[in-house]
């Protein structure tokens, strides 16, 4: 993701919007945003967490490129454990240069053998509290620059806008489905 004009900043995003905005399947939205942010440069592995409010877990919905190990290590995150929640809690960007040894990277992270990682927070509610993290890491040591991180953003915004429709949209389909006995 080198130097974008704001023609194709506008494409990329527009690219998502029709993606993520098909379909009001959570699973749906989680896999298509994962493949399109994996596609991203400098991004080798993606992770969408989302709080799961019934349990205070952050759940991984989705991932790319991630192990097995990985997985059966933190595929939920307990409150407030490790900087999943950090950013969940904080609501604010995270961007790490070398994941191998900034301290705030705990042995599940620094196991992954990445080194640049990003975490941008998901905001689900119009009061912009954080319910989830997504995590961009790349092979490369680097820190994901201002423009990427712009980009990003506005991604992760529209990831968000497409997952709070898709929960909204269930939760009314449940009511009308208790409602209506179907």
């Amino acid at each position: 993701m080198s130097v974008l004009s704001n023609q194709r900043h506008n494409e990329v995003l527009n690219s998502l919007s029709r993606l993520v905005t098909r379909t009001r399947d959570l699973q749906e939205i989680y896999k298509t945003s994962a493949d399109f942010l994996n596609e991203m440069e400098h991004v080798d592995m993606v992770m969408i967490y989302v709080v799961d409010e019934d349990t205070n877990q952050a759940v991984l919905e989705a991932h790319r490129n991630v192990s097995q190990d990985y997985l059966a290590r933190a595929s939920r995150v307990n409150r407030p454990k490790g900087i999943t929640w950090r950013v969940i809690s904080s609501n604010q960007f995270l961007n790490v240069k070398d994941a191998q040894t900034d301290e705030a990277i705990g042995p599940a992270g620094k196991a992954l053998g990445k080194h640049g990682v990003l975490g941008m927070p998901i905001t689900l509610t119009s009061g912009g509290e954080a319910r989830g993290v997504i995590w961009l890491w790349s092979d490369t040591e680097r820190a994901f620059t201002d423009e990427e991180v712009k980009l990003l953003s506005a991604i992760g915004n529209q990831i968000a806008t497409a997952i709070a429709w898709a929960k909204q949209y269930e939760d009314r389909r449940k009511v009308w489905q208790e409602k209506f006995k179907v």
